[in-house]
């Protein structure tokens, strides 16, 4: 791990820790129940269908060890570092996670159902299906990771980073997303609330923005169309940053662009009456000057109402 990620992570584990626990210390640790196993590591250890007796990891490095049907429910883990380790079919259900990393790891369909989150970073792993859903979560960072068709479903989120992470079809029903930049991931058909509210405040990027327009059944013409149909075009003065602005009543969601971007600002000349009870929507379109005077993204959009 080079020094820019170890300056991310949370864990506070020193990277010549003591003594390495084996198979059978671990297995002795579960035994006694609610254990303490503190200030060690553990390399390439194989557990499969080992209940962990709600134990207490405090301090503790697991390097490349593989976990088959762990329960690890109402485990404590503070200060605690997995990295390139394989989690299948296990349980963090009720668990605490204070100060904790999980880099380079594969955990599908990890269960932290009802779990507390305190500063977990999540990095070039795949934690796609997992379930955090009623999850407390103060500080979460989860950068080049995998997290396709989680569950976050009513979740409180507090200091949470998404960066370059597949977010695709993340549930996140009842939990708000008010202020999260989700703008450098992939992120597209989110399982929403029927008004959407989940998103209000969002931070998205444009082609996002337009993306989830579509879940309003907003279609949005191309460039030939907008001339077609009368559209005015008005400059606006460059700025650094632009919102894409639905303000559909219930939420809004903003999108940046970069510096040098030049923005015309598309309107409807009249408005229509089907998107009154909705309030109304604000499209603009972009062109995005590199420095040399050619046009690199151009965006044009119109609202098509119904």
């Amino acid at each position: 791990m080079d020094k820019s990620s170890r300056a991310r992570c949370f864990a506070r584990v020193p990277n010549s820790i003591g003594e390495h626990v084996g198979f059978d210390q671990l297995l002795d640790a579960f035994a006694e129940g609610e254990a303490l196993v503190a200030n060690t590591s553990v390399h390439g250890v194989e557990l499969a269908y080992e209940d962990a007796g709600e134990a207490t990891f405090d301090t503790v490095l697991f390097r490349s060890c593989q976990f088959d049907g762990v329960d690890f429910s109402g485990c404590t883990f503070r200060d605690v570092r997995f990295e390139s380790c394989r989690f299948t079919r296990v349980s963090m259900e009720r668990a605490w996670l204070n100060r904790c990393d999980f880099i380079s790891c594969s955990a599908p369909g990890l269960n932290l159902l009802s779990s507390r989150l305190a500063g977990v970073l999540i990095a070039d792993s795949d934690f796609s299906l997992a379930n955090l859903s009623e999850a407390s979560i103060d500080q979460l960072r989860a950068t080049s990771s995998r997290l396709r068709e989680a569950a976050l479903q009513s979740v409180r989120l507090k200091r949470c980073e998404f960066e370059q992470s597949d977010l695709v079809r993340l549930d996140v029903f009842r939990t708000p997303l008010k202020g999260i930049d989700l703008s450098t991931c992939e992120f597209s058909a989110p399982v929403l609330s029927s008004d959407y509210r989940e998103l209000r405040g969002t931070l998205v990027s444009p082609s996002q923005a337009l993306e989830l327009a579509s879940l309003l059944g907003v279609v949005v013409a191309d460039e030939e169309r907008l001339d077609e149909q009368g559209l005015r075009a008005s400059p606006l003065s460059g700025c650094e940053c632009i919102q894409y602005v639905y303000n559909l009543k219930y939420y809004s969601l903003s999108a940046y662009a970069s510096k040098s971007a030049r923005i015309r600002s598309f309107t409807r000349k009249e408005p229509t009456h089907a998107f009154d009870r909705m309030s109304s929507v604000y499209h603009q379109g972009l062109y995005g000057d590199g420095g040399d005077g050619a046009v690199h993204r151009r965006q044009h959009v119109r609202v098509l109402y119904p």
